[in-house]
């Protein structure tokens, strides 16, 4: 996967493979963490309809984290 791509977070959330976004959220991947076009990995799980997915990382996830990557739901990361 290339960088611009994301993280191992984005690949699993783009894919919908919902224990490996777990498994790495609790292994501190971060869920604000953006990919080279400025997404989170909460972003691709709802742009590629895998709302179970986002469901599990919103409940997984800090306050903090789920704020952070709420934001750039919201806000597109500047550049």
């Amino acid at each position: 996967m290339p960088p611009s791509s994301g993280t191992a977070l984005h690949a699993a959330a783009s894919g919908g493979h919902t224990v490996t976004v777990l498994t790495l959220l609790n292994h501190g991947c971060p869920l604000s963490a953006l990919d080279g076009k400025g997404r989170s990995a909460l972003a691709l799980a709802l742009l590629h309809g895998h709302e179970q997915t986002a469901f599990a990382m919103l409940r997984s996830a800090g306050e903090a984290e789920t704020l952070a990557a709420l934001r750039h739901l919201i806000v597109p990361a500047r550049r």
